[in-house]
């Protein structure tokens, strides 16, 4: 819910998403995510020995490693993409690297972030935001 909060707030829907749409991928995802970890747990506490099973088994786990993945990738572009709207210092590997390490540290940081958009949570604009110019940060050491 929270992931589907902040794009909506930061206005940022990949794959031509609304806001409703993109709430439902992200709980398929996440759906998909948690019976790969079901079925993996399950085939570790039990005995499976038919080849169907761990077929199926297999193919739940490869689903649900495949939607974990691409909730990171959603998250690391959601992130870059508050970071330049808001011309945050940053470049898209300490994203990467923010979000892969501690992915609740980073939704919260993007959750403060956008908190203070005047955007209500259903609004269904879904353009991209295009920075008007490039902004240099000068760090003095």
């Amino acid at each position: 819910c929270l992931l589907s909060q902040i794009a909506s707030r930061a206005r940022y829907y990949p794959c031509c998403f609304g806001y409703i749409g993109f709430m439902l991928f992200t709980f398929i995802l996440y759906g998909l995510y948690l019976v790969g970890k079901i079925a993996t747990a399950f085939a570790e506490t039990h005995d499976i020995r038919c080849m169907r099973a761990l077929r199926l088994i297999g193919g739940l786990h490869a689903a649900g490693s495949l939607a974990t993945l691409l909730l990171i990738y959603i998250m690391i572009r959601v992130r870059g993409h508050i970071r330049r709207k808001y011309q945050i210092y940053g470049d898209d590997c300490n994203d990467a690297l923010t979000t892969c390490c501690c992915a609740p540290c980073s939704m919260m940081q993007m959750a403060r972030e956008v908190e203070t958009e005047p955007c209500c949570m259903q609004c269904n604009e879904g353009e991209e935001y295009e920075p008007k110019e490039e902004v240099v940060v000068a760090m003095i050491v």
